[in-house]
């Protein structure tokens, strides 16, 4: 029995850490200092990081089965800026005109509880956008999403696609929606 139990816990050990080495060096380094984890959503795969002049990204996860795209941007927070823990919700803001070749985005704050039991953070915020620039080229969606930690970090999350079903597909499972938090 002991050595079953010894067995279970060296194949776990080993999977999470395959699955860690399956990421880009800078993603994983991002993710140490912003003191967040990533899992990647069933049924996705990585795909190449994209060079645009809209709005820079560190790593992106395609779905085997639907069109859509989700894109992940983290930012540790710089202690040196004037009021860093605001800037989460701007920058959004910013996002959104340059995924949408300039439309205004009114972002929706997620509840305090919810987005601190859900994602670990301390703050955040969502939109939605029709594509009109390089970022989401092939698309004519995206919703994005902030997630801030105090002092730490702010997270972007943008959900690519054409079809509204994909999108709610994914808000719906829990290892999509949820794929990166705060530790």
């Amino acid at each position: 029995m002991k050595s079953t139990f010894k067995l279970f816990i060296l194949l776990f050990a080993f999977s999470s850490f395959a699955g860690a080495q399956g990421l880009p060096n800078n993603f994983r380094q991002l993710l140490n200092k912003a003191k967040m984890q990533f899992t990647m959503p069933p049924g996705f795969k990585a795909t190449p990081v994209l060079d645009n002049g809209d709005v820079v990204y560190d790593f992106a996860v395609k779905s085997n089965t639907s069109g859509l795209e989700i894109r992940y941007r983290i930012w540790p927070i710089d202690m040196t800026v004037t009021n860093p823990n605001a800037l989460f919700e701007p920058m959004l803001i910013t996002m959104g005109l340059n995924i949408s070749g300039g439309k205004m985005v009114q972002p929706q704050r997620y509840p305090d509880e919810s987005v601190k039991e859900e994602f670990g953070a301390d703050a955040g915020c969502t939109s939605a956008v029709p594509v009109n620039s390089d970022f989401g080229k092939g698309y004519t969606k995206c919703m994005f999403s902030a997630i801030h930690k105090d002092n730490v970090a702010d997270a972007y999350i943008f959900y690519l696609f054409d079809n509204q079903d994909e999108i709610m597909s994914a808000l719906t499972t829990e290892r999509v929606f949820h794929a990166l938090k705060f530790k």
